[in-house]
């Protein structure tokens, strides 16, 4: 048996078998800025299949474009590559194999004129 205490001081009495197995899962904090606020912050496993992004309200005669990631390249200029594209459902599916990274995400807007 394994005896663990929990935060409020009371124990968890663990059963341990012969096949017990334990699972490693990766959690990555994604967390999105939009008008230089927090719209959003969640904990993703770093495997997830989707995505869903939060709503961000757009400037007067602006329309959210995507979401994008700050980039700096080797001359320490910073660059925005969007990286999910606005579109009518919030949810935003990965590709097999995708592997998420920590980031901070930056709505992207354009003018609707």
């Amino acid at each position: 048996y394994l005896y663990k205490q929990n935060y409020t001081g009371n124990f968890l009495i663990i059963e341990i078998g012969e096949q017990s197995f334990h699972t490693l899962r990766q959690q990555v904090r994604l967390t999105f800025i939009s008008q230089e606020q927090v719209v959003g912050s969640t904990m993703l496993d770093a495997s997830a299949s989707s995505i869903e992004l939060p709503q961000a309200t757009a400037p007067e005669g602006m329309t959210l474009s995507g979401w994008a990631q700050k980039l700096t390249d080797s001359e320490g200029n910073e660059n925005m590559a969007i990286l999910f594209a606005a579109a009518e459902s919030n949810v935003v599916d990965l590709p097999e194999g995708t592997v998420l990274e920590p980031m901070t995400l930056y709505a992207m807007y354009e003018s609707t004129n």
